[in-house]
């Protein structure tokens, strides 16, 4: 993967981050949910940017059911779209998580 590549996975998960509410399901694209997850295997730093872009600390559940999970996923489509103006889960290739 392009340092470049990269970059804009990193851009695309901190205004993921930016853009969690309190209370609220938000469903990160598969770019964004890889580097949530790395960046949690790191949890004191985790702590410190959840706090700082989120105001509290977001919690990862990967244990909800499908409908809630699509129905929240559209909701999280659609606050991106209006947010930043650019569609949501259609950032990445897939592929470029691949090894060469």
């Amino acid at each position: 993967m392009s340092s470049m590549k990269f970059r804009e996975i990193e851009e695309n998960y901190i205004l993921f981050m930016k853009s969690v509410r309190k209370n609220t399901i938000i469903v990160p694209t598969f770019d964004i949910d890889l580097m949530w997850h790395t960046h949690m295997r790191y949890p004191l730093n985790y702590l410190q940017f959840s706090e700082q872009l989120c105001g509290f600390l977001l919690n990862h559940d990967d244990s909800i059911t499908p409908q809630v999970l699509n129905n929240a996923y559209k909701d999280t489509a659609e606050r991106w779209k209006t947010a930043y103006q650019s569609e949501y889960g259609h950032n990445v290739d897939r592929d470029c998580f691949r090894n060469s």
